[in-house]
C-alpha cells in the first residue's frame, strides 16, 4: 500500500518469499519494480518504506543485491541498525527454531538523522510467526503546514499474492475471542491436578 501525504512518502510492502514455487523470483521482481514505477511518478521529498521485504540482509539471499541496487537508486537506508539487539529477528519458525530479520524499516537517506529508536516487539500474545517493528522519528513539527485538501492524500495498494488480508484479520480475531482459556491451571499457588 502506497499512501501519499504532502512531501512524504508511507508504503506498506509485502515482498514474495522464496520458497518451493519456482516463479517466486519473478514474483519478488515484478513486485518490487512495480513499486518502483509507483513511486518514480509521485513528487515526495521523503519516503518511508516498512513491511516484510521476505529479505535477511545478513544472509547471501540471492535477491539481496538487487534490492539493495533499488535502495541506492532511490536513497534509501534501511534502519536495521537501529535495533537494540545484534541478534535480531522478526521472523521464527516454531518447528525448526529457524530465525531470521526479514521485517525491516527504509527511510529517504534524510531521515536518518532524525530516527530515535527502531524496535522489535516479542511478544506472547502476539500469534503471528512475524514480530510486529516499531520505528520512532522525531520530526520537526514547526515545520509542517497543515492542510485539509484531501487531493494531497493518495492511496494505491500493491497485492502480490492478491488475499483479502482484512478478511484473514477479522475472521482470526473473530474466532480466538471464542476461546476459553483455563487461566486457573497456569496459578501454581493452587493443586488443581487431580490423579
Amino acid at each position: 500500500m502506497i499512501v501519499y501525504m504532502s512531501d512524504l512518502l508511507l508504503v506498506c510492502t509485502y515482498l514474495p518469499c522464496k520458497s518451493s514455487n519456482p516463479n517466486w523470483r519473478d514474483q519478488f521482481l515484478n513486485t518490487l519494480y512495480a513499486l518502483e514505477e509507483d513511486i518514480s511518478t509521485i513528487n515526495y521529498k521523503d519516503i518511508i518504506i516498512a513491511g516484510d521485504w521476505n529479505v535477511d540482509f545478513n544472509t547471501n539471499h540471492p535477491i539481496k543485491e538487487i534490492l539493495l541496487s533499488f535502495l541506492k537508486s532511490n536513497d534509501l537506508c534501511v534502519l536495521d541498525k537501529f535495533h537494540h539487539d545484534s541478534n535480531s529477528y522478526t521472523f521464527r519458525v516454531e518447528s525448526s527454531g529457524a530465525e531470521s530479520l526479514i521485517d525491516h524499516f527504509v527511510v529517504s537517506k534524510r531521515l536518518v538523522n532524525i530516527v530515535s529508536n527502531v524496535n522489535i516487539i516479542d511478544d506472547a500474545f502476539n500469534h503471528s510467526d512475524h514480530c510486529p517493528v516499531t520505528c520512532q522519528l522525531q520530526f520537526d513539527l514547526s515545520t509542517v503546514t497543515s492542510t485539509n485538501r484531501s487531493s494531497d492524500v493518495l492511496v494505491n495498494e500493491l497485492r502480490w499474492d492478491k488475499s483479502n488480508l482484512s478478511e484473514y484479520v477479522s475472521s482470526s480475531e473473530f474466532f480466538l475471542k471464542i476461546i476459553i482459556i483455563p487461566w486457573f491451571l497456569f496459578d501454581t499457588n493452587q493443586n488443581v491436578w487431580r490423579h
